[in-house]
């Protein structure tokens, strides 16, 4: 069974071999730069990394479009991550319901543990998947950790808090599914 782990802290300094981005995989680059398209997690990435070269692999490793809760891998030869997971949840549609929006969040995480499983990857970091402001934080950490409940895989996810309350309720609910996580 695969294991979990609730953390406090950035994701960006998480212990794992691969990391969650999210992106909008409908909209067109920029000026011919998927920079556009990244979420802040990936921004920062690129921004904290640049040894990594991460806009240039994202560009030649990802063809986009990438529909919505699809995910794709950019492996990397440098910086903390040998894998990140590009998916697709950011996007500017409005006509979406919560509930839509929670089966993106559910399908997200395991399109991306599945890629992470593919590349032999054991471990995958995340922050919380909310797509934004577009699902709230507590509803959006229900989503994950039910999907993950679920994951018959064998792929571990440590997923990253910057709100010590959303940690709590992360704890709490992990609990009431039966996952055995750790919090540190």
């Amino acid at each position: 069974m695969p294991k979990l782990l609730l953390k406090s802290g950035s994701v960006l300094d998480a212990e794992a071999d691969g990391l969650i981005v999210t992106i909008d995989g409908l909209a067109r680059p920029y000026g011919n730069s998927v920079d556009s398209t990244l979420g802040n997690i990936g921004r920062q990435f690129a921004y904290h990394f640049p040894e990594t070269d991460f806009l240039e692999e994202v560009d030649s490793q990802v063809f986009l479009p990438l529909q919505l809760g699809c995910a794709a891998p950019v492996e990397l030869d440098s910086g903390p991550f040998k894998l990140v997971v590009i998916v697709s949840m950011l996007h500017h549609l409005t006509d979406g319901r919560d509930v839509d929006r929670a089966q993106l969040v559910r399908q997200s995480l395991l399109a991306s543990l599945e890629v992470a499983r593919k590349a032999a990857v054991p471990t995958l970091a995340t922050a919380v998947l909310q797509g934004g402001w577009r699902l709230s934080p507590l509803t959006a950490i229900g989503e994950m950790l039910k999907a993950y409940a679920g994951y018959a895989g064998e792929v571990d996810l440590s997923i990253h808090f910057l709100d010590g309350e959303h940690l709590v309720v992360a704890s709490e609910i992990a609990r009431g599914l039966g996952l055995v996580s750790q919090l540190r």
